[in-house]
């Protein structure tokens, strides 16, 4: 089982980045590559962190070690080479490399921030599908994955073409009136079936990676 820190060092416009694949043999491996000091940038390097599943970052600032990939969005004083990310990264890697079951449990706890990040993108996508569709119900409840709305969106997959019998599937306590739901639903008579099907799959797919969650 492989274990990833990274060490980073900090030129005036650059940060020179180092990832280290560590083998539980204890051998390793370098990956380098720069990223600017902008804040776009700095989110790159976050992204690229946690693609990369780092576990430890340490910087060029007095060693300091950040526990977590994505602060590494934060400033760094000193500058640097990619030769100091370099050793920083095997320092890192020779000071505490943490046993099986805790690397266990980080891989556990990381697969599950991934499964969470996966079911926002896919909450935004239904969103930006429904609109498209016409479909205003997002416009209307808080949560788009409520109890209420997944019955009538279910039902709407399924085929349902009546705004009145969608809208009778909400809750009572939600605050949206039947009137209004109607309204929010008015474009489902007419909704193309490749939009039901494209319901359906993203439907299934939030089904899945939910229980994948639990």
């Amino acid at each position: 089982m492989s274990y990833r820190i990274a060490g980073i060092d900090v030129h005036k416009k650059m940060l020179a980045v180092v990832v280290a694949n560590v083998e539980v043999e204890g051998e390793y491996q370098f990956e380098r590559r720069p990223f600017g000091s902008n804040p776009e940038q700095l989110r790159l390097l976050s992204e690229w962190l946690l693609e990369q599943q780092v576990e430890e970052v340490v910087t060029s600032w007095a060693g300091a070690v950040q526990s977590r990939a994505a602060r590494a969005q934060a400033g760094f004083p000193r500058r640097g080479t990619t030769g100091e990310a370099a050793r920083l990264a095997q320092e890192l890697t020779l000071s505490f490399v943490p046993d099986a079951e805790q690397r266990l449990w980080r891989t556990v706890m990381r697969r599950k921030y991934q499964l969470t990040r996966n079911r926002v993108q896919l909450q935004n996508r239904l969103e930006a599908l429904l609109e498209e569709a016409h479909i205003k119900l997002s416009s209307l409840v808080s949560d788009l994955l409520g109890a209420s709305s997944r019955r009538m969106l279910k039902a709407l997959a399924d085929g349902e073409t009546s705004p009145v019998a969608l809208a009778a599937l909400a809750d009572q306590r939600l605050r949206a009136t039947p009137a209004q739901l109607c309204d929010a639903l008015g474009a489902c008579p007419e909704l193309n079936a490749v939009y039901r099907r494209l319901l359906k799959m993203m439907l299934e797919e939030l089904q899945f990676v939910e229980q994948q969650i639990r």
